[in-house]
């Protein structure tokens, strides 16, 4: 995460293969639907991704990325 904060574009694939099941899992749970988990989950990364430059790299990135998700399914 720290990288992409930084710019570096090369490292979105292993960011969102690291982010995205326990984003998916954490919307399911939050929303009780897979389907309705799944669109969250969607809305969440991209939000995470175009938020990255603001991502604090002091901080450990999973509890920030799975914050985001939360907030996104708080809205729904």
């Amino acid at each position: 995460m720290k990288a992409l904060a930084q710019g570096d574009r090369s490292v979105f694939t292993r960011v969102f293969q690291l982010l995205w099941e326990p984003t998916r899992r954490l919307c399911v749970a939050l929303l009780g639907s897979d389907a309705d988990g799944a669109d969250a989950a969607q809305s969440a990364m991209l939000r995470i991704f175009e938020r990255a430059s603001a991502y604090d790299a002091r901080r450990p990135a999973m509890p920030w990325a799975l914050g985001i998700a939360t907030w996104e399914c708080r809205t729904r």
